[in-house]
């Protein structure tokens, strides 16, 4: 009769969607329940049979709008150049200049090879800039989805000792449930890292990624390698998530659905667009004709 239930987990920030089900005569029936740790605690709760949406309510307004004046990455005078072993140097991209806001879905484009990724892994701190700064806002984690995360994984792990071993801390009835919501249930959990697809094997990264209190998502080519299920939970994962979101795909559906400002790596230049999926199409658009 409790449809609330606290659960101990000792971070703050963390967010994932949280899918319980339970077999009827001869199919599954599921409800999907999200869980969302306010700032000011330790805990957590999961809310059961309602949108995360509902719960954000619960926050003020006023709150959301501070939040989004505030900034989670800024970029100033940023330039990266590559050497080749021949000594020549090739400009990816110079002089940009940009200001993330906490919130913002930002799709990178560009052509292949024009700098999305780079500029990823700069913000990630996997690479540094050759000149300007790449700044992150206060209280700001970030989680990292890059084209080689499957990589990462232990082969020789099951589906659930992976999640065990990136969030500790979590039982194994929360884990689970975590494992559910991205379409592990019953046996599956105890399926090796190395018989699963590219599909599965993205799944259990975005897995652990939205696990962890993370509130700056960035995401490099996420929806590769999954099916149609899969990218309509991540969709929908994405939609919900707290925070700021940040993703390169080539899934036009995918961006037309989540972004709100468009960054452009373009002859080495980087472009921003302050609008929705379509308002940039427009904008390129109108450039096109003049």
């Amino acid at each position: 009769g409790n449809n609330r239930s606290w659960i101990s987990f000792h971070e703050k920030g963390a967010f994932f969607p949280n899918r319980s089900c339970w077999s009827g005569t001869q199919s599954l029936s599921w409800h999907c329940r999200y869980a969302l740790t306010f700032a000011s605690g330790e805990e957590f709760f999961v809310v059961s049979e309602r949108k995360l949406s509902d719960a954000l309510d619960t926050l003020s307004q006023e709150k959301l709008q501070e939040l989004a004046k505030e900034h989670a990455y800024k970029i100033e005078n940023l330039s990266k150049v590559y050497k080749s072993d021949e000594g020549k140097e090739k400009t990816v991209f110079a002089g940009a200049n940009a200001l993330v806001k906490r919130l913002d879905r930002i799709a990178v484009v560009g052509v292949n090879g024009a700098g999305k990724s780079t500029l990823l892994k700069i913000i990630t701190k996997q690479t540094t800039p050759t000149v300007g700064s790449a700044t992150i806002g206060a209280s700001i984690d970030v989680g990292y989805f890059s084209q080689n995360s499957l990589d990462v994984l232990d082969p020789k792990n099951t589906v659930l000792q992976e999640v065990e071993s990136r969030i500790p801390q979590a039982s194994n009835g929360t884990i689970r449930s975590l494992l559910g919501a991205f379409l592990f249930s019953g046996d599956e959990v105890e399926k090796k890292i190395s018989v699963l697809s590219g599909g599965e094997k993205s799944r259990v990264v975005l897995a652990c990624i939205l696990a962890k209190p993370v509130n700056f998502l960035v995401l490099d080519e996420p929806t590769n390698h999954l099916d149609i299920a899969s990218r309509e939970l991540l969709l929908d994962a994405i939609k919900q998530f707290p925070g700021t979101v940040m993703i390169v795909s080539h899934d036009r559906h995918f961006l037309r659905e989540i972004t709100t400002k468009v960054f452009e790596v373009d002859k080495s230049h980087l472009n921003i667009y302050e609008g929705t999926w379509d308002y940039y199409l427009e904008k390129k658009g109108s450039l096109a004709g003049h």
